[in-house]
């Protein structure tokens, strides 16, 4: 009788190891391969986000919370978190006169919560100027949002320069779109908005999630099938779609429409920091289909475009042209980000389609060779 059970227990624990050796197999290969259709760009990107991170100001919009420690958690990454007094990514300003101060703002790519503060390009450029650039980064805000955001925070920290990073993915349209009647306080009245987020599952599944490529893969793959059969398409594929139109082959029409409020804004701006003795500088940032061609069909097709006469370069050139023509130094970042490329180098994070680490030291060399020709 011991024995057919001893033969029993046997079996199982060669399909118990089978199991977990083709499990760790699994993962290995999930490691090497880009989810289906590039949908990671549009679906994993806020799971990571911890609760607690924003705050909402109705004028401003999203903020940061002043204080807040934390960690930032996606597939192969965790990235500590640390929110200063100022509502900042980083330690509280010190002593005002111990090194020169900048001013960093723009979006999501400035702020980076993907990678550590010490392999953030701001700490690269800090190091390598001989500077202290303040991040005020904040994920989803425009070049409107930015100069109130400037407002804010210069007369605190009194920078030199500012530098504004300029998001070629959809700041374009999202300065179109921006109420104006924000920047005066012009809001209708009502409760505090309050921070959605997305139904996360339960704290075994999210950490999981968190550390597993290949749980990843499947949710990417169950949520992609999920909308896939929808005639109504989701919120986050359909602001994807708008971010891409600009790039695609019918996107002129609506970067002429877009040019008079990037405009305004930019002016705004540089009015604002040279009435305070500041330097403007802008950089910008290209998104991931601009320099890696090889995500930009899935990425098209995911949001229901053409890739056919896709045109990535048009909106850059828009930009510069108004920025050449507002007198605003720029610092175009393409060109380093696609030579790194070209060599082989993966500067846009897999999951998330933000800088990884190595594409924050590409783009700390290219600045710091740009601003030590346009900025004190």
């Amino acid at each position: 009788m011991q024995r057919p059970v001893r033969a029993l227990w046997r079996r199982l624990g060669l399909v118990l190891a089978g199991s977990l050796i083709g499990l760790l197999a699994a993962e290995v290969l999930a490691r090497l391969v880009q989810p289906t259709g590039n949908a990671h760009l549009v679906f994993n990107a806020t799971d990571a986000e911890p609760r607690g991170l924003w705050s909402i100001d109705r004028r401003l919009g999203l903020e940061l919370t002043p204080g807040f420690e934390g960690v930032y958690a996606i597939p192969g990454r965790r990235v500590p978190l640390h929110i200063n007094r100022l509502g900042m990514r980083g330690p509280d300003p010190g002593e005002l006169a111990v090194t020169p101060r900048w001013l960093a703002l723009g979006d999501s790519f400035t702020l980076a919560l993907q990678v550590p503060e010490e392999q953030h390009f701001l700490q690269l450029l800090s190091d390598g100027l001989g500077v202290k650039v303040h991040n005020g980064g904040i994920a989803g805000d425009c070049t409107w949002q930015s100069a109130m955001r400037w407002d804010h925070w210069s007369h605190e920290l009194r920078p030199s320069t500012v530098l504004l990073v300029y998001f070629l993915g959809n700041d374009l349209t999202d300065n179109a779109a921006f109420d104006r009647g924000r920047i005066d306080g012009a809001l209708s009245a009502g409760p505090q908005p309050v921070m959605e987020y997305e139904p996360r599952p339960p704290w075994p599944v999210q950490a999981l999630l968190e550390r597993s490529f290949l749980l990843a893969h499947l949710r990417v793959f169950l949520r992609l099938r999920e909308h896939s059969g929808s005639s109504e398409q989701p919120l986050r594929v359909a602001q994807w779609r708008r971010e891409l139109e600009a790039h695609s082959a019918t996107g002129r029409e609506l970067i002429q429409q877009a040019l008079p409020a990037n405009r305004d804004a930019l002016a705004w701006l540089r009015d604002l920091t040279r009435g305070a003795g500041q330097h403007l500088v802008v950089a910008l940032a290209p998104p991931v289909i601009a320099v890696d061609q090889a995500r930009l069909a899935p990425t098209f097709e995911l949001a229901g475009l053409s890739p056919a006469g896709a045109d990535v370069d048009a909106p850059a050139r828009a930009v510069l042209g108004l920025l050449d023509s507002l007198a605003i130094p720029a610092c175009d970042l393409t060109p380093a980000l696609r030579g790194a490329q070209e060599r082989g180098v993966e500067s846009y994070l897999v999951y998330d389609g933000h800088w990884s680490s190595e594409g924050h030291a590409v783009v700390a060399e290219a600045l710091q060779g740009c601003l030590a020709g346009v900025a004190p």
